[in-house]
């Protein structure tokens, strides 16, 4: 309850001290007047009591403060008359007060009393009024709170402090945890908030801190207590007082994940939408006549070429795409459409910004109102450009097919196969045109050539089942106008009824006569190209590049010893057989050929056969297939056998070699031995010389030590001489009997001493001796020379020299040419091997080292190899050498096992 207007602008504390005082006069006015008044003061009280009562009474009747003043002039007046009533029959005479100050403290403490008594009914009221006031207050919170209970949506309420003050029990239909898993665990809906919406979620809470009471909302997903996903909408509010406290925050949480599954099923369905449309090149397109807006999908914007951001299409727009020739057509089709109120389906061409025609296929309708009036127009733009160039193609194809020699034929299943269509290039095949085929002039049966008549008819009813759909004849004869024979191939399709009878056949014919005839000659210049390759003994290759597969005939296969059962059709086969000295050359060569810088391919090389000898082979290639880029795609090509002429090339270069080699030397061994006679004679003179004045010098003089120097170099000199007799063959060797290890091992022993500290040697004899008959100072002579130049070849550098020793068959055509001259064809020879890992010699140098004075080095005699090769060749035997540059050198001795 409010206090009257007046009043309640009395402060309370005022009007508080007021009543009391008011109250304490009006009582303390009852005391005096109670002694001084005479004993029928009661009534007078009990007449006042009804005077109050009057007064409440009046404020419940009228429940304003307005009827106040009423009452409180009907209590003034019924106190004035209870006075004058006493005062006049002299009750209260004996009061010292006069009637007017009886008067005016009566009125006052009436007053007072009034004002104070009004202010404690007021109190009174204010207080149940309020607790009414609490009661509906509580009815409502009541009302409130079942409402926000059963509220679809999870409703949260956070205190100042962000403790959850309330939160509904949508809480755990959303989420599957409840009011109090909430309570216990303040950072449950954080946790439960998804991975991948965790930072958005971070980011929103830091925002809304800092909004104030502005609304904010976010969408993301929560995991759900059966790890079911949700999508949630969170909307959140800060809440205030009437004095724009902050009271707290409230948040309210909406599941959506129907809605959010909805939006996906429509994006899906238009995402779907677009893709269909851009898969069938088909757009669609709304024109509002009112605005005259044209409203394109993304297809027609790809079908025009046009930029999807460009924001306002007009029916202008359109027509300024259209080509300039069909424009108008396009434009009066459409303006006779919306004035005829029917659609149209029409078919025009773009001419986009680069110069490009498209062709496109347009539907429209129009809608309009209840007064006839355009609304909108609706249309779809179909892309067929590539359905118009298949159909100009066809149409193309039609007219060249029609002008070919296919002839397309529908006969009816009936006697003599009756015509009943025929193309009109079957006057330029046969010389009938088709209407005489039409009117029955010409029976078509008639014109299959008599030999082949039966065969034909056979193969119809052969292929006439009934699950037979169509065949193709094998090609047969029809006679035509001029007489002259036409080769057909036939492709017929069968075609039946409702019953699955045949009614008709449906084929064409393809005049083939030409290639019958190229065929005929093919044959004929493949028979002579066969018998060619038969007589020449020739291998052929067929070989396509693009797979690397390879057809070989059979005489290419039995050149190597192989049936083509064994061989793989590949070009890998052949890679397998190559010489490998020889790959680099026949790559090279190919390539030359492959890359068009040389007409043929040609080559001659060895492939090796079954039983691993090398074959020889001249082979003869060609590219005769080439692709539109250049690339070569399929190449012929033969093998020739010229291994005989190979071997009778290898043997007339060998007798030139010998001559040549018998002819040098003769001519060395007449120098040679020309020399070493006239240089022994003059040695002789100086040796006797020698002697004589060392018979006459001191035997300790400086002069005596020099003249046996002297003596001693002459005599190593005369070796020199004995030895070019030697090489030249004019010096007969002593053979005899001697053990090959002992006398390699006491060379050995004579050179180790000479061993630098880096180098090892190592003799390995072998299980038993190895006797033969030799000269053994020459075969000394020869060892000592070949261990010189090993340890040479090593050049103080760390390495190894072996011996070894063994007895091994030989065949001549693996002896050196110099030393093949008188021996056998094969013979068993012993052998002493020195290996050395040395510097090795180059491949070109080989041939040349037992050449006199010929040395790899800078400084070097040059004789100590020709001398050991002369040696040698004087004990009919040889020298084999094998040598690898920067790897080692191995010389192996061959001494006639025959002579032990």
């Amino acid at each position: 309850m409010q206090l009257h207007p007046v009043l309640s602008t009395i402060p309370r504390s005022f009007l508080a001290v007021f009543a009391f005082f008011a109250l304490l006069l009006t009582v303390l006015s009852l005391y005096l007047w109670t002694l001084l008044s005479h004993p029928l003061f009661v009534p007078s009280i009990f007449i006042l009591s009804i005077a109050w009562l009057v007064t409440v009474a009046a404020y419940f009747y009228w429940k304003e403060w307005r009827a106040l003043p009423l009452a409180f002039m009907l209590f003034l007046m019924i106190c004035r008359m209870t006075l004058t009533f006493l005062s006049a029959n002299r009750i209260i005479d004996k009061t010292p007060f006069t009637a007017t100050v009886r008067d005016t403290l009566g009125f006052l403490i009436a007053l007072l009393s009034f004002l104070a008594i009004a202010y404690l009914w007021n109190l009174f009221a204010s207080q149940q009024k309020v607790k009414h006031a609490e009661n509906k207050l509580l009815e409502s919170a009541e009302e409130l709170r079942t409402m926000v209970d059963y509220s679809y949506d999870w409703e949260v309420w956070l205190g100042v402090d962000g403790v959850c003050k309330y939160m509904s029990p949508s809480c755990e239909r959303i989420t599957g945890y409840t009011r109090e898993e909430f309570q216990a665990n303040p950072d449950l809906f954080v946790d439960i908030i998804h991975p991948d919406d965790q930072e958005n979620a971070h980011a929103h809470r830091q925002q809304y801190l800092h909004l104030g009471c502005e609304k904010s909302d976010i969408e993301f997903r929560l995991i759900t207590k059966t790890g079911e996903t949700r999508w949630i909408w969170h909307q959140c509010q800060a809440a205030l007082d009437q004095h724009g406290n902050w009271l707290g925050r409230r948040a309210s949480n909406r599941d959506i994940t129907s809605l959010k599954e909805k939006e996906e099923r429509l994006r899906h369905s238009e995402l779907l939408l677009k893709d269909a449309q851009h898969i069938a090149g088909l757009g669609s397109w709304e024109l509002n006549h009112q605005t005259n807006v044209l409203f394109w999908s993304d297809e027609i914007y790809r079908i025009f070429d046009m930029d999807t951001q460009q924001l306002k299409i007009t029916f202008d727009t359109f027509l300024a795409q259209v080509h300039p020739d069909d424009r108008e057509y396009v434009q009066q089709t459409y303006t006779d459409s919306v004035a005829d109120k029917r659609p149209y389906d029409i078919e025009h061409r773009l001419l986009l910004h680069n110069g490009d025609i498209k062709w496109v296929r347009e539907i429209c309708t129009t809608k309009y109102n209840v007064d006839g009036d355009p609304i909108r127009s609706l249309g779809i733009v179909h892309d067929i450009t590539a359905k118009h160039d298949i159909e100009m193609a066809l149409r193309q194809d039609r007219a060249m097919f029609m002008n070919g020699p296919v002839v397309i034929f529908i006969w009816r299943d009936s006697e003599n196969w009756p015509v009943e269509y025929v193309s009109e290039n079957v006057l330029a095949v046969l010389g009938y045109s088709d209407q005489d085929f039409f009117n029955g002039s010409v029976l078509y049966s008639s014109l299959i050539h008599f030999d082949d008549r039966k065969r034909v008819a056979a193969e119809v009813r052969a292929n006439s089942l009934a699950d037979s759909t169509h065949f193709t004849h094998e090609p047969y004869r029809l006679m035509a106008r001029d007489g002259k024979i036409v080769w057909v191939l036939d492709a017929t399709t069968l075609v039946r009824d409702n019953h699955g009878q045949i009614s008709h056949y449906q084929g064409y014919l393809v005049d083939i006569t030409r290639t019958v005839q190229m065929e005929e000659e093919v044959l004929d210049t493949r028979d002579r190209l066969e018998f060619v390759i038969d007589a020449a003994r020739l291998g052929t290759w067929d070989w396509n590049i693009q797979t690397d597969e390879v057809v070989y005939n059979e005489r290419w296969a039995e050149i190597l010893g192989y049936t083509l059962d064994e061989l793989e059709p590949n070009v890998s086969t052949w890679g397998k057989l190559v010489h490998p000295d020889e790959v680099g050359e026949i790559t090279r060569a190919l390539d030359d050929h492959l890359e068009r810088r040389t007409p043929l391919y040609m080559t001659e090389h060895r492939l090796r056969h079954k039983s691993g000898k090398w074959v020889w082979v001249l082979d003869v290639g060609k590219v005769f297939q080439w692709d539109t880029e250049g690339k070569p795609l399929r190449a012929l090509g033969v093998h020739l056998d010229i291994s005989r002429q190979k071997e009778q090339e290898q043997l007339s270069l060998e007798t030139s070699q010998l001559q040549e080699q018998a002819k040098r030397i003769e001519s060395l061994k007449t120098m040679a031995g020309a020399i070493a006679h006239r240089f022994n004679n003059s040695m002789l003179v100086v040796l006797g010389n020698v002697e004589m004045l060392r018979r006459i010098l001191p035997t300790e003089s400086k002069e005596m030590n020099m003249a046996t120097m002297a003596s001693q170099a002459a005599k190593e000199a005369t070796k020199v001489g004995s030895s070019m007799l030697t090489y030249v063959g004019q010096g007969e060797p002593r053979l005899q009997p001697e053990n090959l290890v002992e006398v390699a091992r006491e060379v050995l022993f004579a050179v180790q001493n000479t061993l630098p500290a880096s180098v090892v040697m190592q003799l390995i004899p072998p299980f038993m001796p190895i006797i033969c008959r030799f000269d053994k100072g020459q075969i000394k002579e020869v060892l000592k020379n070949i261990l010189t130049n090993a340890l040479e070849a090593l050049a103080d550098s760390i390495g190894e020299i072996g011996i070894t020793f063994g007895v091994q068959p030989y065949c001549s055509t693996i002896i050196p040419i110099q030393f093949r001259e008188g021996l056998p064809d094969v013979s068993i020879y012993a052998f002493c091997q020195i290996t050395d890992t040395g510097n090795g010699i180059a491949s070109g140098d080989i041939e040349r080292i037992f050449e006199p004075f010929f040395t790899t080095r800078f400084i070097g005699r040059g004789l100590g190899l020709a001398l050991a090769a002369g040696i040698i060749r004087s004990h009919h035997g040889a020298i084999l050498v094998q040598s690898v540059q920067d790897k080692g050198t191995t010389l192996r001795i061959l001494l006639p096992a025959d002579k032990c």
